[in-house]
């Protein structure tokens, strides 16, 4: 909304919305490594997405504030995941 990628959760803070896999509640967050791109962060699953969820190709989609940082990111396969909370 915006153009804001960010949702203030009054346990985690100021984390990052994602859209995640439908097996997952809205609200749940996870803590999200990757290895090309430096310090892990936490997100919150706020959306849904077609190529997202279990037997497709992602889990999850990360929401960028740019082109330039999407990029760096990329498709990539060095990305791991841990659900800290499991909904609201």
């Amino acid at each position: 909304r915006g153009g804001n990628i960010y949702y203030t959760d009054a346990t985690y803070g100021k984390i990052r919305i994602v859209a995640g896999d439908r097996s997952l509640p809205f609200g749940t967050i996870i803590r999200v490594v990757n290895s090309n791109a430096g310090v892990p962060f936490y997100a919150i699953v706020l959306d849904r997405g077609g190529a997202i969820g279990i037997g497709k190709r992602y889990m999850f989609d990360l929401l960028f504030a740019s082109e330039a940082d999407a990029m760096k990111w990329g498709l990539s396969k060095n990305t791991t995941f841990e659900i800290v909370r499991y909904g609201y």
